[in-house]
């Protein structure tokens, strides 16, 4: 490179001074030393007086203004994205025209380069949100551009560095005539939601936010320098052709992406939650460091490429299915649609051994976005790494047009959970949708509305259904607002609390479906017409005078109480809840929910108490045994370190639910183990000389293993309001519970 063109030097990530000019920008002040004399000066120009010190110097300090605030801000998050050169105070460009002899020189706010990108950027901030014309900064980059991009090419001596011109602002409204003039001459302007969205993004995941942000601005452009072949295995299934091979995860970043509603365009809007409701920050770091222990993932990272491959196979004789050969990946940014395995892949995206490592990849290519998200549930709905809720986002998205009746009603009852969140009804805004919105104060989670909606199968012939599903949504959505806002109206001060509450709360909600199901079973019994009129004034008056004494209950109830009630969290719980608001309802009209309220145990309620009093006996084991071997030391030596900060996590978290209990819930050696799963219980058996206290109740070691995994696949369908994984599993889970409760002397 010739170092003559940038005037101002710039700055590496190598360079002994970047840490200090990060520590600079991140400052909101600017500090400077002074002698006492030269004070006055300073002081004039708006610095104060930090320290004064006897040998006649001062240090001076000044708020930066919310321009400078924002370069750096801007700067910072470049940095963030893994930019590897930035410029280092103020940035000027030689822009002289060729035989001119006066030099003249442009101002660059923020410059930052990764590999052949190069981004200019001009940055103009507002104190307060308005209006401000970028006409001018528009017609000057419009007019400078050329000359700016001739004196970068020739400072690095290379022709193919790709330049893009970029404005940010922060606090300003836009014009459409900017937009548009911007637009004209090729130059990007970045509002606060974009900013946003990539602040939000490279916190997640780091480096390799610079590639989803080429792949914003440059889709469908080839990668520069990316022809990329790996040696790989081609098969078929299903009459859809896979690969399968090894890359390094840097190789395979540039090129992926995880889920969005649709793949990224130039002129997408940006969907900032896109990246949180599919990966986890904690997750992301744990992988990190298990990758520095020089762990190794041996399962399939599953991608489809959006792009057309190539693939040479090497002639052999053998196996006609597969074939061995070449796979020229596409080279593309957004390319490679991550299927599963999203947090094995971005685990390496600020750890040095993505250049080093290997990841084994099976690869799809050209599936359709139905096909990706079908395949996506597929292999995530009866797994723990991806949530019930992002799973019941996504049936709203890909069984739309479903022919088949139990993925279609899926879809419905999705939709009509996101109907209740977006309309204009007591749960506006109050339901946790992935695709929405991030999971903070929010009261309800999706994964509670749907499956309070497909469980108790209110969207069924006998209760809320019309001709088809397509038809029910609209009609089964106006019921149950309906039926929440009379809730909601009818004990404000208590559905206002959200999830401090118990009315606005995910067993509020759960308690009051089933009671809606007893209320249109009532009204059908009553006049079927009530629930089935196109309006719905008949049916709002019934509904507000049947659940009135099951409100008046509750109002009479004290805070604690009702607290109670909130805090019941299993099936058997909110059924018992239900049944005690039901006979409350049952004594003003002897007629409502009979059946109901005489009704013996169901099977998933005897699977949850079968449940519960095993996990509860096996938690009272733990304490006693350990209690006999160590004494008043049980906690202390008896439990791994490792399940000790993992329960502290957990009551931590319960305490900032309820903060009023933190003194019981800290000090109380005694209920710490109610914040244990079974991988704890077996972690704590095996823990250190631990077994000797337990082999007369077990007898065989990998017995016990066998037979808590055996549980804890049974337990956590029911528990977290999924179907069991299949007959088989089970039922091989059932014989597990029974041979621990018998070890346990229950049955």
């Amino acid at each position: 490179m010739s170092g003559h063109s940038l005037i101002h030097p710039l700055i590496t990530k190598d360079d002994k001074d970047f840490s200090k000019e990060i520590r600079l920008r991140k400052k909101d002040c600017i500090e400077i030393k002074v002698s006492t004399d030269e004070e006055e000066k300073y002081l004039n120009k708006g610095y104060g007086v930090k320290s004064r010190f006897k040998n006649g110097n001062s240090d001076l300090h000044k708020k930066k203004s919310i321009g400078d605030r924002f370069e750096d801000e801007v700067w910072l998050l470049f940095k963030d994205m893994g930019f590897t050169e930035l410029n280092k105070d103020k940035l000027k460009i030689d822009i002289t025209s060729h035989g001119a002899e006066r030099k003249k020189r442009k101002q660059i706010d923020v410059f930052a380069k990764a590999g052949k990108d190069v981004f200019v950027i001009e940055c103009k901030a507002k104190e307060m949100l308005g209006p401000k014309t970028l006409a001018k900064d528009i017609a000057e980059i419009k007019d400078l551009k050329n000359r700016i991009t001739r004196a970068i090419r020739e400072h690095y001596g290379q022709k193919d560095i790709r330049i893009t011109f970029l404005i940010c602002t922060k606090n300003i409204t836009v014009s459409e005539n900017d937009e548009a003039d911007a637009k004209g001459a090729d130059i990007i302007i970045w509002k606060d939601d974009e900013i946003r969205y990539f602040t939000n993004l490279s916190k997640i995941i780091g480096f390799s936010a610079k590639y989803q942000l080429f792949a914003k601005l440059h889709s469908g452009d080839e990668i520069p320098e990316f022809i990329q072949s790996v040696p790989a295995i081609k098969g078929k299934v299903d009459g859809k052709s896979y690969y399968n091979f090894m890359i390094e995860p840097e190789k395979l970043l540039k090129i992926a992406y995880v889920h969005h509603r649709s793949p990224i365009k130039k002129d997408e809007s940006m969907d900032e939650n896109a990246y949180q409701r599919m990966l986890n920050k904690g997750k992301l770091k744990q992988i990190d460091e298990f990758i520095m222990k020089d762990g190794f993932f041996a399962n399939n990272i599953i991608v489809n490429f959006t792009k057309d491959v190539e693939f040479e196979s090497i002639p052999r004789s053998g196996n006609e299915k597969m074939s061995l050969g070449y796979l020229k990946l596409p080279h593309y940014y957004a390319s490679a649609w991550i299927i599963d395995g999203q947090h094995r892949l971005y685990g390496f995206s600020n750890n040095e051994k993505r250049f080093s490592d290997t990841v084994s990849v099976l690869a799809f290519e050209r599936l359709k976005e139905s096909e990706q998200g079908r395949l996506f549930i597929d292999i995530n709905k009866n797994q723990k790494s991806v949530e019930s809720n992002l799973l019941w986002d996504l049936y709203g998205d890909i069984f739309e047009d479903s022919s088949d009746t139990k993925e279609i009603r899926l879809w419905a009852i999705s939709t009509i959970a996101k109907n209740l969140n977006h309309r204009k009804n007591a749960f506006q805004g109050k339901i946790f949708i992935p695709s929405i919105n991030e999971k903070s104060d929010i009261p309800i989670t999706m994964s509670t509305i749907c499956e309070g909606l497909k469980r108790n199968n209110i969207i069924g012939k006998d209760c809320l259904f019309m001709d088809d599903d397509s038809t029910t949504v609209n009609f089964a959505t106006k019921r149950i607002e309906a039926f929440f806002d009379i809730v909601s109206e009818s004990f404000p001060d208590d559905w206002n609390k959200g999830e401090n509450g118990f009315l606005c709360s995910n067993s509020g909600f759960f308690v009051f479906i089933l009671i809606l199901k007893e209320v249109i079973a009532y009204l059908n019994y009553k006049d079927p017409k009530i629930t089935r009129q196109k309006g719905i004034k008949n049916f709002e008056t019934e509904c507000r005078e049947l659940i009135k004494p099951a409100i008046d209950y509750l109002k009479d109830l004290t805070d604690d109480d009702r607290d109670k009630l909130r805090r019941g969290t299993t099936i058997v719980q909110h059924k018992e809840t239900a049944k005690l608001l039901m006979k409350e309802i049952n004594k003003k009209y002897p007629d409502f929910a009979i059946s109901k309220l005489k009704i013996e145990e169901s099977e998933i309620e005897h699977e949850t108490s079968l449940i519960e009093g095993t996990e509860l006996a096996l938690r009272d084991l733990i304490k006693s045994k350990l209690k006999e071997k160590y004494g008043a030391k049980w906690w202390k030596q008896g439990v791994p370190s490792g399940v000790k900060d993992d329960i502290d996590r957990h009551i931590q978290k319960a305490i900032k639910n309820a903060p009023w209990e933190k003194k019981e819930l800290e000090s109380n050696l005694e209920i710490r183990l109610d914040f244990s799963n079974i991988g704890h219980i077996w972690e704590i058996i095996k823990y250190g000389d631990n077994w000797s206290a337990f082999e007369s109740t077990f007898v065989d070691k990998e017995q016990v293993k066998t037979h808590l995994n055996g549980f804890g696949n049974y337990r956590n369908p029911v528990q977290h309001f999924r179907d069991h994984t299949d007959e088989v599993t089970k039922r091989i889970g059932y014989d597990s519970v029974l041979w621990l409760r018998k070890c346990l002397e229950m049955d």
